[in-house]
């Protein structure tokens, strides 16, 4: 049965994105538990509304360049340096976007700050974290549309783990408290965007220092109207 499972690459690709999902869903619910014994429910709620800010700021800031680079792949092909140019049009947009966010949250932190219940620099990490998580979203789709389903799996399942390790060690053993798990998520998302774009560079899907301005506008066009959906 797992020989004609494996043979078929449909159904071994579904099974790995099902079970990958279902961990990296998985994980967070299971440390409910200890974020609950050991966070006070003030702290608690600073960690939901971290990830509030983050999921709305992922809204901006990533402009949907990962879904747009999914796309375009169907368009160029799977060894066009044009796909590279496009690429570092959707980095481009990213780190423009980012930096327009970056500049409204140091103006608003202290407003923003107080109407979340955050430290300030919360506010300013939070735009960071939606950032690095763009990065990785655009190498999971790349893995995607090229049916790599284990690599896909692998790196999802690896920020999971990494980040329950991480929130384990600063919560549990160091008693960060809602500082040590939010910081755990800054770490975690910060080194997966970084292995997400050293295995982009391996691929050769790394050109930032291209100027494509037609890639640019098409990256906006695709990413500006879905930001109300």
């Amino acid at each position: 049965m797992f020989d004609k499972l494996k043979a078929n690459s449909l159904l071994s690709g579904s099974a790995i994105y099902l079970f990958s999902n279902i961990l990296n869903a998985a994980i967070p619910f299971a440390l409910l538990p200890v974020l609950t014994r050991y966070l006070s429910p003030t702290e608690y709620g600073e960690v939901a509304m971290f990830q509030v800010l983050i999921g709305a700021l992922g809204a901006f800031v990533g402009l949907s360049v990962g879904a747009a680079a999914g796309r375009k792949f169907y368009d160029c092909g799977v060894e066009s340096d044009e796909f590279r140019y496009f690429i570092a049009a959707c980095l481009q947009v990213l780190l423009g976007s980012s930096t327009i966010a970056l500049i409204l949250a140091l103006l608003f932190r202290e407003e923003a700050g107080t109407w979340l219940g955050l430290n300030t620099q919360w506010v300013l990490w939070a735009v960071f974290v939606s950032a690095a998580s763009v990065i990785v979203q655009i190498r999971l789709v790349q893995w995607q549309v090229r049916k790599e389903a284990r690599r896909y799996g692998a790196l999802q399942v690896s920020q999971s783990v990494l980040n329950m390790l991480l929130a384990l060690l600063l919560v549990v053993g160091l008693q960060s408290g809602a500082d040590g798990r939010m910081f755990a998520q800054v770490l975690t998302v910060g080194a997966i965007a970084f292995i997400s774009l050293v295995f982009l560079q391996r691929d050769h899907l790394l050109g930032f220092f291209v100027w494509k301005p037609e890639y640019v506008r098409e990256v906006w066009a695709f990413g500006a109207p879905l930001i109300p959906h």
